[in-house]
Parts: C-alpha cells; structure tokens; sequence
C-alpha cells in the first residue's frame, strides 16, 4: 500500500477545504501506517513462534543429553533398588534359617 506525501504548500493551507483535505490524508496515511505496522508484528510473531517450534523441534542434542541423563538416572534407581531386594533377600533367608534352627532344636521328637 503506498501512502503519498503531504503537500507542503502554503497555499493549500489558505482555504478551508485544503485544511480538510490534509486532515484526511494524514488521517489515511496514520491509518495505512497502521496497518502495516499491525500486520509486520504478526509477521514478525510468526516468525518468532516458527523459529521457537524449530528449535525446540530440532535441539537434538539438548534431546539426546535429557534421554541419556533420564537413562543414568533410572540405571541408579534400578542398582538401588537391587541392591536393596538382595539385601532383603538375605534377611528373609538368614531369618528362615535361624527359624528352621529353633524348629529343629525345640520341637523335633526325641526317641
């Protein structure tokens, strides 16, 4: 949209209707300005967005560390957790045999 210049005639502004006609064409050109600013921000805004969606899209190196972090990190709780099952494990055998150890010393039938 092209806006024209604003004459800078003394002349134009003598007569009232030159006043008129000036009040209205920078009523039109501040309006078509406007407008091309409103429409270069979403422009610009769509741009901005598109290039957030790229990168966060694509960051595959930020993607790799997270995964390989998450997988650390789960490798941890799983050797914690096994250690942790093992060592109940024994506690429940070693119990068990102390347990048998009782049975057979106290309640077997003697002959």
């Amino acid at each position: 949209m092209l806006v024209q210049q604003i004459n800078t005639d003394d002349a134009a502004h003598k007569n009232s209707s030159g006043k008129m006609t000036e009040y209205y064409t920078i009523k039109n050109e501040m309006a078509a300005r406007a407008a091309l600013i409103v429409r270069a921000c979403d422009e610009l805004l769509k741009l901005t967005n598109d290039l957030k969606e790229f990168l966060i899209l694509h960051d595959f190196n930020f993607l790799t560390h997270a995964i390989k972090s998450a997988e650390e990190e789960c490798d941890k709780k799983m050797k914690a957790q096994i250690q942790k099952h093992n060592a109940l494990r024994i506690d429940v055998t070693n119990l068990l045999t102390d347990m048998d150890k009782e049975i057979m010393e106290h309640f077997t039938f003697r002959h």
